[in-house]
C-alpha cells in the first residue's frame, strides 16, 4: 500500500480543483483492502465504517470493522459530484470502492453490473500437489448501512452500455457544472455536443 498511497496523492492533489470527478473502475480487477480505504477517505470529511468482516481463521471467528483512512495526504474531495464508472470486468477491490461510496451516497454509479466478487480470501492456499493449489473463500464482508455486499454485483444507479459510460458520466458533469466558470462559452459548446467535447478533451479514446 505505501506505493500505492504516493500515487493516489498526486493523483488527488491535481484534482483538488475540480468541480466534478469521475472515477473509471471498469477494468478495476481488485487490491487490498488498505488501499481501497485509503483512496474511500478523500471522500468523506472524517473517517467513517465502510465494513464488517468476519473471518474463520482456525474454527474461530474473528470480526472486523473496517473505516475509511482518517488522515490522506493531499485536500479531501468533499461536496462535489462524483461518479463512478463500473462494468462486468470491476471486480473485488474495484467493487468494494464502488458499493461504499454508493451505500453512503457519495457518487452516482454509471454502466452495467460488476462481477460479484465480494468474498474474501484471508488465509493462505492449500496446495493439493506440487502444480495445483486451492484457495477457499474464508470472509464475509457486510456493508454497514446496506446489511448485505455485491455478491450479485454492483448494481449502477444509471444503466448505460459499459462503452457508453463515460460519456454518460461526462454529460452529467457538464450539466452541474457552475455556468459563472464559463466566461468563454466552452461549457455551453461542450453542453450542446457533450461527444464531440470528450473527444476533443481526450483524442486516446
Amino acid at each position: 500500500m505505501p506505493a500505492a498511497k504516493g500515487t493516489i496523492d498526486r493523483a488527488m492533489g491535481l484534482l483538488a480543483g475540480t468541480n466534478s470527478l469521475i472515477v473509471d473502475m471498469r477494468n478495476n480487477q481488485g487490491g487490498d483492502s488498505d488501499t481501497v480505504d485509503y483512496l474511500l477517505g478523500y471522500f468523506f470529511a472524517k473517517s467513517t465504517e465502510i465494513a464488517i468482516t468476519t473471518q474463520r481463521v482456525g474454527g474461530r471467528l474473528s470480526v472486523h470493522h473496517e473505516f475509511t483512512a482518517p488522515d490522506v495526504g493531499a485536500e479531501r474531495y468533499l461536496d462535489r459530484p462524483v461518479y463512478v464508472l463500473i462494468g462486468k470486468a470491476t471486480v473485488s477491490g474495484g467493487e468494494m470502492f464502488a458499493y461504499s461510496m454508493q451505500s453512503l451516497h457519495r457518487a452516482t454509479l454509471i454502466g452495467t453490473t460488476t462481477a460479484g466478487a465480494s468474498n474474501g480470501l484471508g488465509s493462505e492456499p492449500y496446495f493439493l500437489s506440487a502444480h495445483l493449489r486451492m484457495s477457499v473463500p474464508d470472509t464475509r464482508i457486510v456493508n454497514p448501512y446496506t446489511h448485505a455486499n455485491w455478491e450479485g454485483g454492483v448494481v449502477p444507479d444509471v444503466v448505460t452500455a459499459s462503452d457508453g459510460a463515460l460519456l454518460a458520466a461526462y454529460e452529467r458533469a457538464l450539466q452541474g457544472a457552475p455556468k459563472s466558470l464559463d466566461p468563454l462559452g466552452e461549457l455551453a459548446a461542450a453542453l450542446r455536443d457533450p461527444a464531440g467535447a470528450l473527444r476533443d478533451s481526450f483524442p486516446a479514446l
